[in-house]
């Protein structure tokens, strides 16, 4: 008898939510249709989502076979301990000329996986530019998930590509231009991830609208080129906060095809645009382990960009580290500031970054009206006209100390005991002080008590040097090991 009620629990459980199924899709399905593996796949415009064997259900895997041309939507989430993956196989990829609504479509769903796995990607083949000889002038997004209560998202090792191509500089008008994005979430709530993926020709990068009492947002180890704007983060209303804005690891870079032949056509060329109007707040925002540039977009005069890295509205606990901002030689610059704080941002810590600037030009490091809730240590400035443009007291040396100000930073220095000003620091290429530096080798103070590591993740060895890198230390660890999130 027990024998039976065994073999009785076991075939129910195996039709419940507890059976986890990988079942393999394609284009137009294959002769043997068993969904066993790419040679079997099913019909992905057959797939049905439900409960039981060959219906998605939480716990199963969408393996995605060979080149899919139409749209895929989202029916069902997961549960807790039982997402649903969307796994791409070896050289699967989503493309069609244009993808107006996404590639791949969610609303309010919760606990999905979309892994691209060794090289997925999702493209746009004929998006862009008319005067590139473009089709279409759409907005076309990579992922969407366009619905409040989008909970526990994770999107990893995809390539977006080609969402809107961009030739000419005067085609601003265009609706694609605006609208295109890798991917949007216009309801997140908690834990939404994005990482290693790899963005390029996208208006937006990312963008992530969150909702009443979201946490957890983070953003790393992605690669981004030619955009407009990058990582967008945002919300107006009272009812609306984000606590734990995560945003690290990744190397970004506009590109040059975002030039504008006028002054208008501008607004928020930001790499990282966050923002929290009307009572909306964004409370505990990490940035660090970041390269950030060295082009961007320049317009016919003055600056082409409001900042690198631009808060709006109410932020509070702010963290800046460990980030190399780069501007290359001859560009214009940010005049704004590469890192812009409007007055509403409270309890903002800026240590240990590199700043390098165009060596040309009226550009600034860190401009903010809120200093007296500013802390900035152990930063490089270099090729850059003014450091920090504060509305407050840069003599304050309990703030503002172990500063190296180079030789063309001639405005907004601090006086602080253990700051260097006018000497530039000797590093090599990739911004690491040399053996023969005096001026940010071994000349920073120890702030072990918010992290251990470099850029890299190498080990941070008293006495610290100033800038995002340590010129000696121990094996690299992982990047997030060692990293304390205060």
């Amino acid at each position: 008898m027990i024998k039976i009620l065994i073999i009785i629990a076991v075939i129910l459980f195996s039709f419940s939510d507890g059976y986890a199924e990988d079942l393999y899709y394609s284009e137009e399905g294959t002769v043997g249709d068993t969904g066993a593996n790419c040679a079997n796949a099913f019909d992905i415009d057959a797939i049905s989502w439900g409960v039981g064997a060959g219906e998605i259900d939480p716990g199963d895997t969408i393996h995605i076979c060979g080149t899919i041309t139409g749209q895929f939507t989202i029916a069902e989430s997961g549960t807790s301990g039982n997402v649903i993956t969307i796994k791409f196989e070896d050289d699967a990829k989503f493309s069609a000329p244009k993808w107006t609504g996404g590639a791949i479509i969610g609303t309010t769903h919760e606990f999905i996986l979309i892994d691209g796995g060794t090289n997925g990607k999702i493209e746009a083949t004929d998006n862009g530019s008319a005067a590139g000889g473009y089709t279409y002038q759409d907005a076309s997004a990579g992922i969407s998930f366009d619905g409040p209560g989008v909970n526990d998202v994770e999107i990893k090792n995809l390539t977006i590509q080609n969402m809107y191509v961009r030739t000419s500089t005067s085609d601003w008008d265009e609706q694609g231009l605006e609208s295109s994005v890798g991917i949007y979430i216009g309801g997140g709530t908690d834990n939404i991830w994005i990482h290693d993926n790899v963005f390029t020709h996208c208006s937006k990068v990312t963008y992530f609208y969150y909702r009443e009492g979201s946490e957890d947002f983070r953003f790393y180890n992605n690669t981004a080129n030619y955009f407009h704007t990058g990582l967008v983060v945002g919300q107006t209303g009272a009812a609306y906060s984000l606590t734990g804005l995560y945003i690290y690891g990744n190397t970004m870079n506009y590109g040059t095809t975002w030039n504008q032949d006028n002054d208008t056509d501008y607004y928020h060329a930001d790499i990282v645009h966050t923002w929290a109007y009307g009572g909306a707040t964004i409370e505990t925002m990490r940035i660090y382990n970041n390269y950030f540039g060295p082009d961007h977009p320049e317009r016919a005069t003055n600056s082409p960009t409001s900042t690198y890295v631009y808060f709006q509205g109410v932020h509070n606990d702010v963290m800046v580290y460990n980030n190399v901002f780069e501007i290359t030689d001859g560009l214009k610059g940010p005049n704004d500031g590469i890192l812009v704080f409007q007055v509403y941002t409270t309890n903002i810590k800026i240590y240990n970054n590199t700043f390098d600037g165009p060596d040309t030009g009226y550009n600034t490091a860190v401009h903010t009206s809120a200093s007296p809730s500013v802390e900035a240590k152990n930063n490089i400035i270099i090729n850059i006209n003014r450091g920090f443009y504060l509305a407050g007291d840069l003599g304050d040396s309990a703030h503002f100390d172990y500063n190296v100000y180079g030789a063309d930073v001639s405005a907004d220095r601090d006086s602080g005991p253990n700051s260097s000003i006018g000497t530039d620091p000797t590093l090599d290429a990739n911004f690491v002080p040399t053996v023969a530096d005096a001026v940010a080798r071994n000349q920073g103070l120890n702030l072990s008590a918010y992290f251990t590591t470099d850029k890299d993740g190498n080990t941070r060895v008293v006495p610290w040097d100033i800038g995002a890198y340590e010129y000696e230390s121990a094996v690299p660890a992982n990047a997030i090991q060692g990293v304390t999130i205060n």
